[in-house]
């Protein structure tokens, strides 16, 4: 047999081993049959590392927009706490981190110039939002706080604006602004490992499934490290000698192709990858609505704060489609102000998985009377790390972007 043929047998060998693998594991789970639908593909826009500065850099452009139409109307307002030039700061804030953002893509411009608007769209909704509290302004002092440098863990919010009387200290107001900037209306409301999603909605895994789970996401890491970088050593120790003895002839002693595989070879990897991913999202399905069913409660009042329905933040999400910048904010929006008022009284979710679109799986918010509130889906891929999985909740919020302003 030529070194081609017995490398492609090679590939089929592992695919097969894959497959009996994940029917033997999903067997034991006691998975049922899953309901096929249509589903839209999301896409995220920048790599994950630059994403979280990206984000930091709008709160601060946010911040830094708010702080000068106060200074504008000559208001008494501070950054932080301190009302010593806290414009000149919040400036001088903006300027370097995007000297370092650009230090580390000097190709994200673009993306940096639409966060600038975003965030600067925000900052004038959330500005007249907080000039709103009052008639007389004069009296009142404006302290925006930055929670990333400050206030990170305690709670959800970017910016909070607390707003109180110079005189008496008196609280008039707290915007405690969530802030959300995106290119479509579908947006990522909360990121979590597949383990420590159910850690947030107090589902404790059983031991045993948790160790299957684990090891299903590692053999995925190891074939798709393969599949990417031509890589048998994932391989190896995912399936063992045997495996490795058939495919030696193919390979060096570091365990590296000499050739470069064929498109139909990589396929056969690729195909291996997608059964585990099927699988995995089949398993984040079952253990969702058995846990569903038995605490459905319980699980509704974390969801709430996992995805920023529990009234405890004021949400603005600025979007941007071609050259228009639109925000969407809770306090005003009245559609939204009625979602939250439904949503926190009670809910039902409905979980759909299509095994065609094997990394996502739809989940539709009805209220006590069957009528849709929500449409979300969430995406299930890799990380970084072997043996996990990330999720990432997105939710639709197209049917509000007629109250954007």
């Amino acid at each position: 047999m030529s070194k081609i043929k017995r490398f492609k047998q090679f590939l089929v060998n592992v695919k097969n081993n894959i497959t009996d693998y994940v029917k033997r594991l999903i067997s034991r789970l006691g998975f049922g049959k899953t309901t096929k639908i249509n589903l839209s593909k999301m896409n995220e826009r920048v790599s994950a590392g630059l994403q979280s500065q990206l984000g930091y850099y709008s709160e601060y452009v946010t911040a830094q927009e708010i702080i000068k139409l106060l200074n504008q109307d000559k208001l008494s307002v501070a950054l932080n706490g301190n009302k010593n030039g806290a414009y000149s700061k919040i400036t001088k804030k903006v300027n370097d981190y995007r000297k370092i953002i650009l230090s580390k893509d000097a190709n994200i411009e673009d993306e940096l110039v639409s966060q600038e608007q975003q965030g600067a769209k925000m900052g004038r909704v959330i500005y007249n939002d907080a000039i709103a509290t009052s008639s007389d302004l004069i009296m009142l002092h404006f302290n925006v706080v930055l929670t990333g440098d400050s206030l990170k863990g305690e709670n959800k919010a970017d910016v909070v604006v607390e707003i109180t009387k110079q005189n008496t200290k008196e609280v008039v107001d707290n915007i405690m602004a969530s802030l959300k900037s995106y290119k479509g209306w579908s947006i990522n409301l909360a990121n979590n490992t597949l383990t420590s999603f159910f850690d947030n909605l107090g589902v404790k895994l059983d031991q045993k499934v948790y160790n299957q789970l684990k090891h299903l996401q590692s053999v995925r890491h190891d074939v798709w490290k393969f599949y990417m970088n031509d890589d048998f050593a994932g391989l190896k120790q995912s399936f063992g000698v045997k495996v490795a003895n058939e495919a030696k002839p193919m390979f060096n002693v570091k365990y590296k192709i000499k050739a470069k595989p064929t498109a139909e070879q990589k396929q056969y990897v690729k195909n291996a990858h997608d059964v585990i991913q099927k699988n995995i999202s089949n398993f984040f399905v079952a253990q969702f609505e058995k846990e569903y069913k038995k605490n459905k409660k319980a699980i509704n009042k974390k969801i709430l704060v996992l995805l920023g329905f529990d009234g405890s933040d004021d949400f603005y999400l600025a979007v941007k489609q071609k050259e228009k910048i639109s925000v969407l904010s809770n306090r005003t929006s009245d559609k939204y102000k009625v979602l939250i008022e439904q949503i926190q009284k009670d809910f039902d979710l409905v979980i759909t998985y299509n095994e065609n679109a094997p990394s996502v799986v739809k989940i539709d918010f009805y209220d006590v009377n069957g009528v849709k509130l929500l449409s979300s889906n969430i995406s299930i891929g890799q990380t970084g790390s072997v043996g996990q999985s990330r999720t990432n909740w997105w939710v639709d919020f197209k049917p509000f972007k007629g109250d954007a302003v």
